[in-house]
């Protein structure tokens, strides 16, 4: 859907990562022509990981109970440096990060130079996943604003288990 709205809104290219072959298959079928898909995650390394599909519509990723019947597979792992440095894309002007409770290990595989040349982001960040250590959601705030962003914090749900984090210059 961001994808879309993205075009719609007058992306002239949009980069999408997407691991979960299900939903991969999905973004094809919609995906405006001046799209670059990929079927991978963003993370702290380049290489594979083990992938869980969740049973239930979004929630997939790479931190899920061990539970039986659940699907796993290997997925290529790329860093945003990678990205930037392979010229996939030449710059980022409005990054998304919504995955699952991975949002410390995709930011880890961005360089401070490279993160400060982004203009807009928002994450979707899992407090439940990381204890509801705030300190952890402090550090993340303290990055972008020791690079000149400015934020918002969208506190969602009863438990905040879910926040919405702004950055913008």
């Amino acid at each position: 859907v961001f994808t879309r709205y993205a075009y719609q809104r007058g992306a002239s290219k949009i980069l999408t990562f997407e691991p979960d072959k299900r939903y991969f298959e999905v973004l094809s079928k919609n995906a405006p022509s001046n799209s670059i898909l990929i079927n991978g995650a963003i993370g702290d390394i380049n290489g594979k990981f083990e992938f869980i599909e969740s049973p239930h519509l979004g929630g997939s990723g790479f931190f899920h109970p061990d539970l039986p019947g659940l699907t796993k597979y290997e997925v290529d792992v790329h860093t945003l440096d990678s990205v930037l440095e392979k010229k996939i894309i030449e710059k980022i002007d409005f990054l998304k990060i919504d995955i699952e409770g991975s949002e410390l290990i995709a930011l880890n595989g961005i360089s401070d130079t490279n993160l400060s040349n982004i203009r807009n982001v928002v994450l979707e960040y899992h407090n439940g996943y990381f204890d509801y250590d705030d300190s952890l959601r402090g550090e993340v705030i303290q990055r972008f604003v020791s690079l000149g962003f400015t934020f918002f914090v969208l506190f969602c749900g009863n438990d905040n288990a879910i926040q919405l984090l702004y950055f913008w210059k």
